[in-house]
């Protein structure tokens, strides 16, 4: 009996031991790297596009997990940072165009190529032709003041393809 007692508390020991490396052997080998990863994840989605699990690129599945997640946030980093140059300059080329739209002493309005709508016209042309601006918007161009009754403009618009910019000058209004 003492025989018996003895070998089944040597297995118990032995049988406890065991648990309990397999225990933190999982959390140091597998769980760390998980919980790792999940909080990368966390960051990443709530916008935070530095983040990085700052685990070593192991060959295995875990790790090839953790490199992939990793160049997957490098990548979309990029990506916003591209968009925010792009963007930046978009904003730039707007300013630029809206303070040449302005200033620019021609007479300038923007058509619709569907509709043949005036969507806007620059200060020029409304000291040119009398008209407040927002009496302009939205009518067509032959259906305002001086451009009336012209066939020409009527036919030259129905070959524009896209948003034209159309100067007074080249018009003939006599």
């Amino acid at each position: 009996d003492r025989m018996l007692i003895r070998n089944l508390a040597g297995f118990g020991i032995a049988a406890s031991l065991a648990l309990l490396l397999g225990w933190i052997g999982s959390n140091f080998l597998v769980l760390r790297q998980v919980r790792t990863l999940v909080n990368s994840s966390v960051r990443l989605a709530s916008g935070d596009l530095s983040a990085r699990t700052g685990l070593p690129h192991t060959g295995d599945e875990l790790g090839q997990l953790t490199h992939t997640f990793d160049q997957m946030a490098q990548s979309l980093e990029q990506r916003e940072d591209q968009h925010q140059k792009i963007e930046n300059a978009l904003t730039a080329s707007e300013m630029r165009y809206h303070r040449l739209f302005e200033t620019a002493q021609d007479g300038i309005l923007i058509l619709d190529a569907v509709s043949g709508r005036i969507e806007d016209v620059n200060p020029s042309l409304t000291d040119m032709l009398g008209y407040a601006r927002e009496t302009l918007l939205g009518n067509k161009l032959w259906e305002v003041g001086p451009f009336k009754e012209i066939e020409a403009i009527k036919s030259a618009f129905g070959e524009l393809q896209s948003v034209a910019c159309v100067r007074l000058e080249d018009l003939s209004l006599k």
